[in-house]
């Protein structure tokens, strides 16, 4: 799958599995406040612009295994019940905050 421009799902509510693997993200992509009720699945997802998971909340399991963020990627207030899998991920610009998880 492929986004060319700007992925908004903000306050976005999946209550199902979410699968975005091998997903490419052309632009900004904003996921501020979204709800993530299952399992959360991202690997080997490139995001080429700024990459917001602000304030949102992952339940199940969490992958973002081999994926790049090219651009800006925040994290901020945001709450997972399990440590994301993060194994070859790719912060090109660094990661401004530890990820938070309970």
């Amino acid at each position: 799958m492929k986004f060319s421009g700007v992925a908004q799902f903000e306050s976005t509510h999946f209550a199902g599995h979410v699968w975005f693997t091998a997903t490419s993200f052309a632009q900004e992509a904003d996921f501020s406040d979204v709800e993530f009720n299952m399992v959360a699945w991202f690997r080997s997802a490139i995001f080429a612009g700024e990459t917001l998971f602000r304030r949102s909340k992952f339940a199940g399991k969490t992958s973002f295994e081999s994926v790049a963020f090219k651009g800006e990627a925040s994290f901020e207030a945001t709450n997972f019940t399990q440590p994301p899998q993060l194994e070859g991920a790719d912060f090109h610009n660094g990661l401004p905050q530890e990820l938070p998880h309970r």
